[in-house]
């Protein structure tokens, strides 16, 4: 040890090996000492925590589909180009390709929750969990010409039960979401929902 009036050098025993940075001395030097014996006269500024309106927004969606007895699925973006294809409401542009695929054959950016969920339902069934009640809250990119993709954050939902039970649900997030919401069924010419 050698010391002056501004600094302290010091060489841990060999068998410290776990004093390597100033820190872990000052550490150890605290833990000798006695935590209780530093003073807290040094205040921590607090500042209020806020949570974005999308965080709160997922909570509550959550917090309805749990409680009517769905489960969240957690699928990858990036699925094949057959799925991407099978359901794809919203855009007929060709997928937006990675260059590197998550898995074999899944290299295209999702158009849509709803062949993951299906998916995800299908591999339950075949585990001969029967009741399979599933939603994910999720971004899905819709490719554009020329520009970046469009990016919407999407509710997708996959139930064995009945169209009323569905309509139930449904009802209950956008009645969560917003008390003054009008919600419309139209007819889809998808050729997964026929």
């Amino acid at each position: 040890i050698s010391q002056d009036s501004e600094t302290i050098k010091v060489q841990p025993p060999s068998w410290r090996r776990d004093l390597e940075r100033e820190i872990d001395l000052i550490e150890e030097v605290a833990r000798i000492h006695g935590y209780e014996q530093i003073p807290e006269d040094v205040g921590v500024r607090m500042a209020a925590s806020h949570r974005r309106d999308e965080d709160r927004r997922d909570d509550v969606v959550r917090h309805v589909l749990t409680a009517g007895g769905y489960d969240e699925a957690l699928t990858p973006s990036l699925v094949s180009e057959q799925w991407c294809e099978a359901f794809s409401p919203w855009s007929t542009a060709a997928p937006i390709r990675a260059a590197t695929p998550l898995l074999r054959g899944a290299d295209c950016l999702r158009k849509s929750l709803i062949p993951s969920l299906l998916g995800a339902r299908r591999e339950n069934e075949a585990l001969a969990n029967t009741h399979v009640d599933l939603f994910e809250t999720a971004n899905i990119y819709l490719p554009r010409p020329d520009d970046l993709p469009v990016q919407w954050w999407m509710l997708g939902i996959t139930s064995g039960g009945d169209f009323l039970s569905v309509k139930g649900v449904v009802e209950s997030v956008a009645a969560e979401l917003n008390s003054e919401i009008e919600l419309s069924a139209e007819a889809t010419d998808q050729a997964l929902l026929k």
